[in-house]
């Protein structure tokens, strides 16, 4: 027989590279009759989608492993983060955690998933009450998931509808809806009141999927979407009930190749407002492009006449009366007993510690970031709770959570791995579950002047409630161009071409002489905005019209409720 020695310098001449599939890998072991067991483990041996969640591979069609090579090159870095400099709001593309409150904009959502269709997924909104409209909802995130790219659009020829980043699935629990006072804008009021459940919707739960692109947001921080309608509204009510030269600034996706770069934040003017016409009960009077702007550009390069169509919850008031709000962290004695708690369940097993302390030697492990999504591991979660990323003690047990089923994915549950790691989660999470928290922190002192200035809305919106409408119906006019080519093609208009505009049609004039409106002239104002809508929908080619906001008259009582001043 041959000597061993050359039987094994003969394959090393020939072996594969690192990346090589699981069967080369070990059939040269065995050629080399090493007895080297945890070789075998270099690649996993879970190739087929089971285990919580199967629908996401074998239904939605999400991509169960990455092709060869491609898994370091997933985008994944936003759902990465460790400090809570890195998760501020309006900085960052808007990575939710399991207890986050959020508002969900169904027309939004309408324009992503007829961008990005997901096999066998059905709208939320189909299938809420009818009763009334749900524009938007406010809705707490209970639980959240990772999942690579859909296939269909992963591997998509045309660039501008290609994913190449990793998907969190949220689930979603509707907590509160807009109340429903009369209101002037045409979007909804960013006060929330409790939902009224039926028999038929006892639990208000559904899923979206969040990736990035460049469609409209519609997945926002509550604080966030309430504090841009509101500080938009006091800048209305300031401007005579005109839109027209406030300064803002959209904050859009750039084209960095950066990972998770800074949102680019682009300088413009309102110049009209809209209330679009739509086909949908829950997609009515959303705010949806209900605002156009011209971009402050060079005078050599700007055209008078090129707007572009935005949502009133993705413009900022360039000079607002508060500064904008961050997101909460957990309160020093909670962050103290969790770290408590991360400890005890380091001590449950000596395995824990080599297993689960560390990162996974991806030398070793080739095909790791080609399973796994988001790699989590316990040092991770204690540089997350050093740099107070964490919003609360919820979304804490959820990244233990993903290390027991990533687990799970590249081990499945023959060789002990998965079992250990239920075991450390089922502790932690019951001990983190006795963990008293009290209300978050963090946004609470820059909510202040947040909150007066919150409250001085509320007052000029009971004030407009006071109001005579009437309607002066006047044919719209529309004119086609081409987007700006100095401009973002995130920040273009939605539909490729300018924003609709026309004349006065439908004028809302304060009555200054009644400070109290009865009944019957409330159902008055009722009846003809609905006249408006239905006159709307009937209208061939008719998609919005333009509105106007009379506020004569609030400079009296805006004497009386002093704006508060930047910090």
């Amino acid at each position: 027989g041959r000597d061993s020695s050359l039987l094994a310098q003969e394959v090393e001449e020939h072996q594969p590279s690192r990346a090589s599939s699981r069967q080369t890998a070990q059939r040269r072991y065995e050629e080399l009759d090493s007895d080297d067991e945890h070789l075998n483990e270099l690649m996993s041996t879970h190739t087929h989608p089971s285990g919580n969640f199967c629908e996401d591979w074998t239904i939605s069609k999400h991509l169960f492993k990455m092709p060869r090579d491609e898994g370091s090159h997933a985008r994944r870095d936003w759902l990465s983060r460790i400090s809570h400099r890195d998760n501020c709001l309006q900085t960052k593309f808007y990575c939710p955690q399991v207890g986050d409150s959020v508002v969900y904009i169904p027309r939004a959502h309408h324009d992503t998933l007829s961008k990005y269709p997901i096999c066998g997924y059905s709208p939320p909104w189909q299938s809420w009450p009818s009763r009334s409209s749900w524009p938007v909802v406010r809705c707490q995130v209970t639980h959240v998931r990772y999942r690579f790219p859909y296939e269909m659009h992963y591997r998509s020829r045309r660039g501008s509808e290609r994913l190449q980043g990793v998907s969190a699935i949220l689930t979603l629990e509707i907590s509160g809806v807009p109340s429903e006072s009369e209101r002037i804008f045409p979007w909804p009021s960013p006060t929330f009141v409790a939902a009224a459940k039926t028999k038929a919707h006892d639990s208000l739960k559904f899923e979206v999927t969040l990736f990035q692109c460049t469609e409209t947001d519609f997945i926002l921080p509550e604080c966030l979407y309430s504090w841009r309608i509101k500080e938009l509204e006091r800048a209305i009510s300031a401007n005579n009930g005109g839109v027209g030269g406030i300064p803002v600034t959209v904050y859009c996706l750039t084209d960095d190749e950066c990972q998770d770069s800074n949102l680019g934040g682009y300088d413009g003017k309102l110049d009209d407002i809209f209330e679009q016409s739509e086909g949908d009960l829950h997609f009515m009077e959303s705010g949806y492009n209900a605002l156009t702007l011209k971009w402050d550009l060079d005078e050599d390069i700007n055209d008078s006449d090129e707007l572009a169509s935005f949502s009133s919850w993705e413009i900022t008031v360039a000079q607002p009366s508060c500064n904008a709000p961050t997101a909460p962290t957990m309160a020093e004695e909670v962050k103290k007993s969790v770290r408590a708690a991360l400890l005890t369940v380091a001590k449950l097993d000596s395995k824990v510690k080599e297993l689960f302390h560390d990162h996974v030697d991806i030398s070793q492990y080739t095909d790791y970031l080609e399973m796994i999504e988001v790699p989590m591991h316990l040092s991770f979660i204690q540089k997350r709770l050093r740099g107070n990323y964490y919003t609360n003690k919820l979304s804490v047990v959820a990244d233990m959570e993903t290390l027991k089923e990533n687990c799970y994915k590249y081990n499945e549950d023959g060789n002990g791995f998965y079992e250990l790691a239920c075991l450390v989660y089922d502790e932690f999470k019951s001990l983190v579950d006795a963990i008293e928290e009290p209300d978050a922190t963090g946004a609470e002192e820059n909510h202040q002047t947040f909150g007066r200035t919150s409250q001085l809305q509320d007052n000029h919106v009971q004030h407009h409630r006071d109001a005579d409408l009437t309607c002066m119906q006047s044919d719209s006019l529309a004119s086609n161009g081409k987007a700006s080519t100095t401009v973002p093609y995130s920040l273009r208009a939605k539909d490729g071409s300018r924003a609709q505009t026309g004349s006065d049609e439908g004028v809302y004039k304060q009555n200054e002489e009644e400070s109290h409106v009865s009944p019957e002239h409330e159902e008055a104002v009722r009846q003809t905005r609905r006249s408006v809508r239905q006159s709307q929908s009937t209208e061939a080619g008719s998609t919005s019209r333009r509105i106007r906001i009379s506020t004569r008259g609030l400079e009296k009582s805006g004497s009386e409720y002093p704006l508060e001043e930047n910090n």
